[in-house]
C-alpha cells in the first residue's frame, strides 16, 4: 500500500521536529552542567553573582571560599585532613547506599546496629546542599556549609554532580591507556633519543604487567609537532582526534611550553614533567605539572642574591642574551625581579649567538667607566673573548645559567675563574652521586645507552610518577583524580636525582621552587657558595 504523500510529508515533519527538540534539550543540558561546573570549581552563580552559604550556627562563610572544589576537589573524590574526612561528590558514591563507617560520615542506629546510609536522590541531595541533612535525617558534618541556592539555582550544581566520575574518559579503554609525548622541531636528535630510550623502555614493562590497574597496557603515541608554533594547536587537535590520550607524559620542545600547555588545559588533560625551561607562568594552571619555572626561576634567583650582594652592584649590571626565546624570557624576569628591588642600573646587550661573544662584542657591551656584573643567557656561552677586552679585568662578578650549559663547563680563561658563577637550580648535595647511580642502574638494566643523564632522569621521575599515580587510581580513571594523586604525593614522588626539595602541594604547579649560586671548581666540581634561595 502506498502513504498518501501528504502523510510521508507528516512523518518527516514529526521526526525533524523530535529531532530538533532532542537536540535543543541537549544543548540546554550542557549550559546546565556547564554552569554548575563554574558553581562547583569557582562558587559563581549563573547569574555571575558569589555563591553564599553559612556554617552551623548561622556563621557567614567567607566570601570567595564557597566554591564546592575547595574542600571536595576537583575530582570529587573528597579529602582528608588529620581526623576530619570529607566525603567524595561522584555520582556513583551519591545515588547508591553506602555502608556505616566513620570514615564515611556514615551513622550507627540506636541500637548500636550499622546500617546503609540510603542513596542520595536530587530531592535530599538538595536538602543536604542547603539544610546540611542527609538522607537519613542525620546532621552532616559540621564543616559542611549550608547555602542559601534556590531550587532553579541548585538544579544545575545536581547536573554537574552527575557528571563527576560518570563516565571513563578518553584513552582509556577496558584493555589499555594511552598517553602522548611532544617533541618539537629543532630539539637535537641526541636529546630526543635519550628520552624516547627511557619512555619506550618504561613503557615496555608496563604494556607486559597484570594485575590491577596494569592490567590495561600502557601505549605510548609521540605527537611529533612540525613548524611554527602558531601551527601547533592545530596539529595536537589532529593527534587528539586520532587517538585520545588518558594524559601527556614527559615530552621535549626547543622553544615555549605555551602552545601544549594551553591545549592540555583547554582539554583537560594532564601533561606530568615536560623537559622545558620555557614553562607557561600562570597561577590558573591546573593540568601540566613542571619541574620548575626555567630561566625564569634562576633569573629570579639571581635577583635576589644581587640584592643581598651590594658590592656586586656599584657599577652597570648587563645582560648578554641572544634571539632565542631562553634569554628573551630570562631577561625579562630578571629586568622585572630587580625592578621590584629598586635595583634599575641594568643594561641589555643583544648577541646574534654564543660564538658572537668576541672582544669588539664585549667592548661594546660593557661600560669601562663603570664596570659591574655581567649575566649570560645563552647556552655554553665562549668566554674567551673576555680575555682580550679592556673592561673584562675590572668585572666583579660572571653569571651563566646552569640550565644552559652542557655537562662541561664552558672554557673559562684562568684569570677569570675566580669570579665566574653559575645560578644553578639542581642539586648539589654529595648523595647527587648516588641517586644517579641509582638510575643508571635501572637504564642498564633496560639496556638504555646513556646519553643525557640529566635528561634521562628527569624522564624517568615523569614517567615513574606517573605509574605510581596510576596505580592508586584504583580504577577509577579520572584525570582530575590523577593529578590529585600526584599532590598528595608531597615529596614522596618518585626521587628526582636532579632537583633538590622536589615536592608538591594542592594546586602547586612547579616541584623545584629555588637555585643555589654556585663555583665550578676546576676538577668540574659544583661547589655552592649560596643556600637554597626561593624568590
Amino acid at each position: 500500500m502506498q502513504i498518501p504523500r501528504y502523510l510521508f510529508t507528516f512523518f518527516i515533519l514529526c521526526a525533524s521536529g523530535l529531532a530538533s527538540a532532542a537536540a535543543d534539550d541537549a544543548a540546554d543540558q550542557a549550559q546546565r552542567v556547564a554552569q554548575g561546573k563554574r558553581m562547583y570549581r569557582e562558587g559563581i552563580l549563573p547569574s555571575g553573582s558569589p555563591m553564599r552559604a553559612t556554617l552551623k550556627g548561622d556563621i557567614p562563610f567567607g566570601e570567595g571560599q564557597t566554591a564546592c572544589v575547595g574542600c571536595h576537589r576537583r575530582s570529587g573524590q573528597g579529602s582528608s585532613e588529620g581526623q576530619t574526612q570529607v566525603s567524595p561528590l561522584t555520582s556513583a558514591w551519591l545515588y547508591q547506599p553506602r555502608h556505616t563507617g566513620i570514615k564515611k560520615q556514615a551513622f550507627v542506629a540506636r541500637g548500636g546496629r550499622q546500617e546503609l546510609r540510603p542513596a542520595y536522590t536530587d530531592e535530599t541531595l538538595a536538602r543536604a546542599i542547603r539544610e546540611g541533612i542527609d538522607p537519613a535525617g542525620r546532621d552532616l558534618a559540621q564543616p559542611m556549609p549550608r547555602y542559601d541556592l534556590s531550587d532553579e539555582q541548585l538544579k544545575p550544581l545536581i547536573a554537574y554532580l552527575k557528571t563527576l566520575s560518570a563516565d571513563i574518559p578518553p584513552g582509556v579503554t577496558s584493555h589499555e591507556i594511552h598517553f602522548a609525548t611532544v617533541v618539537t622541531d629543532g630539539v637535537q636528535p641526541r636529546k630526543r633519543k635519550a628520552m624516547m630510550d627511557v619512555l619506550e623502555a618504561y613503557f615496555r614493562d608496563k604494556s607486559g604487567e597484570s594485575g590491577n590497574a596494569a592490567q590495561r597496557k600502557w601505549r605510548l603515541h609521540v605527537w611529533h609537532l612540525k613548524g611554527p608554533a602558531r601551527t601547533w594547536t592545530a596539529q595536537l587537535e589532529a593527534y587528539y582526534r586520532k587517538q585520545p590520550v588518558f594524559a601527556m607524559v614527559s615530552g621535549i620542545g626547543a622553544g615555549s611550553w605555551r602552545p601544549i600547555d594551553e591545549f592540555c588545559e583547554r582539554f583537560e588533560i594532564p601533561s606530568l614533567f615536560p623537559n622545558t625551561d620555557l614553562p607557561k607562568i600562570a597561577d590558573n594552571n591546573y593540568y601540566t605539572l613542571y619541574f620548575s619555572k626555567g630561566t625564569a626561576l634562576e633569573a629570579e634567583a639571581l635577583a635576589n642574591y644581587l640584592r643581598s650582594q651590594p658590592d656586586q652592584r656599584p657599577g652597570t649590571i648587563v645582560q648578554v642574551y641572544g634571539h632565542d626565546e631562553w634569554g628573551a624570557s630570562a631577561a625579562q624576569a630578571l629586568r622585572k625581579s630587580l625592578g621590584k628591588f629598586g635595583i634599575d642600573n641594568l643594561r641589555d646587550a643583544r648577541a646574534a649567538g654564543a660564538k658572537a661573544l668576541t672582544p669588539d662584542f664585549w667592548k661594546s657591551a660593557l661600560d669601562c667607566d663603570r664596570p659591574g656584573v655581567v649575566v649570560i643567557w645563552q647556552p655554553d656561552p665562549d668566554l674567551q673573548g673576555l680575555k682580550d677586552s679592556a673592561c673584562g679585568d675590572k668585572l666583579r662578578g660572571i653569571y651563566v645559567s646552569s640550565s644552559l650549559k652542557s655537562d662541561a663547563f664552558p672554557p673559562v680563561p684562568n684569570d677569570f675563574r675566580d669570579r665566574i658563577y653559575a645560578v644553578h637550580p639542581f642539586d648539589v648535595d654529595k648523595s647527587i652521586r648516588q641517586r644517579y647511580r641509582n638510575i643508571e642502574k635501572w637504564l642498564g638494566a633496560k639496556h638504555v645507552e646513556i646519553v643525557d643523564r640529566r635528561l634521562q632522569a628527569n624522564t624517568f621521575v615523569a614517567v615513574a610518577t606517573a605509574g605510581d599515580a596510576v596505580m592508586k587510581l584504583d580504577n577509577n580513571f579520572s584525570r582530575e583524580y590523577l593529578m590529585e594523586q600526584i599532590e598528595d604525593m608531597g615529596d614522596n614522588t618518585a626521587a628526582s636525582p636532579v632537583y633538590p626539595n622536589f615536592s608538591f602541594g594542592p594546586n602547586q604547579r612547579f616541584a623545584s621552587k629555588g637555585s643555589y649560586i654556585v663555583k665550578m671548581m676546576t676538577s668540574g666540581v659544583v661547589f655552592p657558595v649560596t643556600g637554597w634561595i626561593v624568590p
